[in-house]
């Protein structure tokens, strides 16, 4: 009977436990917009377009948008951080973390404050990233998707490009790890190539160009050859992403401190959200009106980055 006592009440406390700690990661995570370069674009899920400025806040099921000559930086409330550059198109498509006990002054970090898992999706541009190391043991796991592949980030410094060659004709992928690890995977879809598990540690970089659709135009891989090793970085690569994280990045961590109220302001933003895709469909069963909409033009933002000039858009 005692036994049976016993097994009884281990099961019940490690369920709770399981629970507890599985239902907070059900939290949707807050990032904050650091630093806005011209002209960035938030696209929501309804099919807004919102221009972003210093100091918005953006979530999961979002989607940003850099201009020709756009630039942003948005850290996470679990303390990672990307610079996204110009004719960049980055969707948050997962980011939840455990809810904050305390204030987070995110440029103090050297581990994330919780546990988390970020999912991003990089359809074409230009990232830098700075992830603070990872709780993995407790479940925490960071990747950034590409067509190509995707990148299972360790807590690191890394840059990912995704571009056009140039030609219409071709894709360019290229990943090189500043600190730490990052493991690559290829993508399977549409072709036979593959490669798990590959290992990008530090001063390593791979490089891919892949075939598209000449006839649709779009992201399709046709062909493409995925290396079998990492290959070395030249030093004035990784000192140029190492300028981007201190320059950028990390300027824009020391200014950046996330609440315990900052919780409830994810939930008022995809209310909001939310609120605005229900009018949105109870409008379509109301009589249309001949009156012509009234257009407007967003506002371009012009708030430099740190150290740079509004003629700096070399890679970094």
């Amino acid at each position: 009977m005692k036994t049976n006592l016993l097994r009884l009440a281990l099961f019940v406390f490690c369920t709770c436990a399981f629970v507890a700690h599985g239902s907070a990661q059900t939290a949707a995570g807050l990032i904050k917009v650091t630093r806005v370069k011209d002209m960035v674009l938030r696209l929501t899920a309804d099919g807004q377009s919102i221009p972003l400025k210093v100091g918005d806040l953006v979530t999961e099921s979002d989607t940003i948008k850099t201009g020709p000559t756009g630039e942003t930086v948005l850290v996470f409330m679990n303390g990672s951080s990307v610079k996204l550059s110009a004719n960049s198109l980055l969707k948050i498509e997962e980011f939840k973390m455990d809810p904050l006990g305390e204030d987070i002054y995110v440029g103090t970090l050297k581990s994330e404050p919780s546990v988390s898992k970020t999912k991003l999706y990089l359809a074409e541009g230009e990232l830098v990233g700075d992830v603070k190391k990872l709780n993995r043991d407790l479940g925490s796991s960071y990747t950034v998707r590409t067509p190509v592949g995707a990148a299972g980030i360790r807590g690191t410094i890394f840059r990912i490009i995704f571009t056009p060659t140039g030609n219409g004709k071709a894709f360019t992928f290229s990943l090189v790890t500043a600190e730490g690890v990052v493991v690559y995977d290829s993508a399977t879809d549409g072709t036979t190539i593959k490669s798990e598990g590959l290992d990008v540690p530090a001063g390593k970089q791979i490089s891919v160009t892949v075939d598209i659709d000449e006839t649709t135009g779009k992201v399709k891989i046709i062909e493409a050859t995925i290396p079998k090793a990492a290959t070395d970085v030249d030093q004035s690569t990784l000192n140029s992403i190492k300028d981007v994280t201190k320059n950028a990045i990390n300027k824009a961590q020391d200014e950046t401190t996330f609440t315990e109220a900052d919780n409830l302001k994810v939930k008022d933003l995809k209310t909001e959200t939310t609120t605005k895709t229900e009018t949105k469909e109870e409008k379509k069963d109301e009589p249309e009106d001949d009156t012509p909409p009234k257009t407007t033009t967003p506002t371009t933002v012009l708030t430099n980055f740190d150290g740079s000039s509004d003629d700096d858009n070399s890679p970094k």
